[in-house]
């Protein structure tokens, strides 16, 4: 598509350029440009860091790895040719070198990065507050590595073999930077064109649920092993809101285990919406994440009304900056029969929004 400058007379096409011909480079001005500007790319992206390379017996380097508001790994790789060289078989190499990384080593990997630039950090404090995690959690970290391939244009053999490997449950975006010249000015026109961003919710919607089952599949325990942890974690008022919330689970959901608790997704009209997970630590994650990819929760505003139900029940207190994460709400909060009681009936209003929808 062409791009036009609009004038009171007429639309003046703006001149189509390159990265070559205007002097960029790749890794010393498109790269550094980036990560300057990281949300150019996805807003909700955190650099780890740049030409990483924090393996044995290997000298290749990820151009840019982040983490996403997941808790996931992201390796961005970048080219400035208008074919995309063999960018996605050196990002796939990549994201398998780095999939183990656990999340003692991200903070690791960010103090590094930020003292080559000469910056102190508490890695720790940063990452747990772009994820909106109150403690390390490495069962949570890491659970998938996504791919996000930059270029000034991409090659049918990239594209197909791309849209393939999306096909066969991996995540992979590729974003086509196309340089404009206007006057003294040099633009960048970025497009997402991997998947279409029409796609994308829907690609959303089926990879939480691959990822929630496939997680559940490899790592759950049975129901009764999480019940025996729960019993040595809680006392009996937090067990009694355990039950409860787990009998309100299975009447309204599929119950399923997981590594660490049970969780459950509310179906409606061939969507999963998945609203917490019981801990055996005894505590609830409420899964704000997973609520925000799909309708009707999608909706801000639908959220910051269950946050406020939520904060009305004395106990609980979560800040209003939570509501696209996984915010802890501890069982004894809820041990008392009226804070029960009232949280049983915000988990039934959420039922009746999904069900509204």
């Amino acid at each position: 598509m062409a791009l036009y400058e609009v004038s009171t007379e007429a639309l003046d096409q703006v001149t189509k350029t390159s990265f070559a011909k205007e002097g960029i480079r790749e890794r010393q001005d498109l790269q550094r440009l980036l990560l300057g500007r990281i949300d150019a790319i996805d807003p909700n992206l955190f650099v780890l860091a740049e030409e990483f390379g924090d393996w044995n017996e290997s000298l290749r380097r990820i151009d840019i790895l982040a983490l996403d508001r997941g808790a996931n790994l992201v390796v961005i790789e970048l080219k400035r040719t208008q074919d995309g060289g063999y960018l996605e078989l050196q990002a796939l190499r990549y994201a398998a070198m780095v999939s183990t990384m656990t999340f003692e080593q991200a903070c690791h990997t960010l103090e590094r990065y930020r003292a080559q630039a000469g910056t102190e950090v508490d890695a720790e404090s940063e990452i747990l507050g772009f994820l909106e995690w109150d403690e390390p959690n490495e069962d949570e970290f890491g659970n998938d590595t996504r791919i996000i391939l930059a270029s000034e244009d991409f090659s049918k053999e990239v594209t197909s073999t791309v849209l393939w490997l999306n096909d066969s449950g991996l995540e992979i975006r590729c974003l086509r930077l196309t340089p404009y010249r206007l006057a003294e000015r040099l633009l960048v026109d970025v497009q997402q064109i991997i998947p279409l961003p029409e796609s994308q919710e829907y690609q959303v919607r089926v990879r939480d649920k691959s990822e929630l089952q496939r997680r559940a599949s490899r790592e759950k325990v049975s129901l009764s092993e999480i019940w025996k942890e729960l019993e040595r974690n809680c006392g009996p008022d937090e067990l009694e809101a355990a039950r409860e919330i787990q009998g309100w689970l299975e009447r309204n959901g599929t119950l399923f285990t997981t590594r660490d608790g049970f969780a459950c997704a509310i179906q409606h009209e061939g969507v999963d919406h998945y609203p917490l997970k019981v801990r055996m630590r005894g505590e609830i994650r409420f899964w704000f994440q997973y609520l925000a990819n799909k309708p009707p929760f999608s909706d801000e505003k639908l959220r910051l009304e269950l946050l406020d139900r939520l904060n009305a029940i004395p106990g609980i207190e979560i800040g209003r900056d939570r509501i696209a994460g996984k915010p802890k709400i501890e069982l004894s909060a809820i041990s008392e029969p009226q804070a029960r009681k009232s949280f049983l009936s915000t988990l039934d209003w959420i039922l009746e929004t999904v069900q509204k929808t």
